[in-house]
């Protein structure tokens, strides 16, 4: 509603036909649901996220307290949120959305590790173990070094594991951002500069983009794929006066209001035309993208 200012057109939107096709097509919702129940080792390293779901069973077993209720409550509201997002269409499947649901697995995989610090810190080798297993103070001391030694180890490799993870998000959001220098300086050999230019892109690096184009003397006003209506996106860029689109080959959002633009030739729908100018791939993604002039017929 927010989006499009227009209550009408988001419940029309959801109308009984659109919603008993969804009905009627119960594979492709488990395929797209299933997103966020199995793929958090997309977010965490795989062995944080078992020791997530042994966390969780372990604060079941021994912690069953509010905040332990409150943690799973969390995590369960958040992944119906997320799942009847994606039942009616209204979310794309990226990794940044598992992180409401996961934080409560991270912590769980924190009660694992706690709990079994504790349950071998009872054991103190210098009495129990060699006083009724080993018989041998020095075998019982060894084991306790030994088993201090893994446990320590373990926290290391997690700790690396999550950094190079954690590197490589960074860096993916470092490179699609620094590409707009390169997009800038492809669109200002075609862009007219000093006007306002009607562009309709990807707004996760619009900002980014903005930056570098008000160096080559463009003043870009930008509008997002994700607010294009379902039915009859094309309105949306009458409505908004597009002069030209930067089309992202393969972003969900774009390739969900306008498929046809993957084919790089000239396209006409619904009274707006699209004429291919250019299409390249950035040097720092190898993110492919296709640049169009719009005309609109009167």
């Amino acid at each position: 509603v927010l989006a499009t200012g227009n209550p009408l057109q988001f419940i029309s939107a959801q109308s009984m036909a659109g919603i008993w096709l969804r009905f009627l097509a119960p594979g492709d919702f488990f395929k797209r649901g299933a997103f966020f129940i199995t793929q958090y080792p997309a977010l965490f390293p795989l062995p944080i996220v078992w020791l997530g779901v042994l966390g969780v069973f372990i604060a079941l077993l021994t912690q069953r307290t509010r905040a332990t209720m409150l943690l799973l409550l969390t995590t369960v509201l958040y992944v119906i949120f997320f799942e009847l997002l994606v039942f009616f269409n209204y979310t794309t499947l990226e990794t940044r959305f598992l992180m409401y649901p996961g934080l409560p697995l991270l912590i769980f995989a924190g009660v694992t590790l706690a709990s079994v610090w504790s349950f071998f810190h009872r054991f103190d080798a210098s009495r129990l173990f060699a006083r009724s297993l080993f018989r041998s103070f020095a075998l019982a001391r060894l084991t306790s070094h030994v088993f201090r030694f893994a446990f320590f180890a373990l926290l290391v490799v997690l700790l690396v594991q999550s950094y190079q993870q954690g590197e490589r998000g960074l860096r993916f959001v470092y490179n699609s951002q620094i590409s707009m220098r390169e997009m800038a300086a492809e669109i200002a050999q075609i862009f007219p500069k000093h006007r306002r230019v009607n562009v309709l892109a990807y707004g996760g690096t619009s900002g980014a983009l903005d930056i570098f184009a008000r160096q080559h003397g463009l003043e870009l006003a930008f509008t997002e794929f994700r607010f294009a209506p379902d039915e009859n996106p094309e309105q949306y860029i009458i409505q908004h006066q597009i002069e030209f689109v930067i089309y992202p080959v393969g972003n969900a959002f774009a390739k969900a209001k306008y498929p046809y633009l993957m084919h790089f030739e000239t396209q006409t729908h619904d009274g707006v035309t699209f004429q291919p100018i250019v299409q390249f791939a950035t040097a720092s993604d190898n993110q492919l993208y296709s640049l169009w002039a719009v005309t609109i017929q009167q």
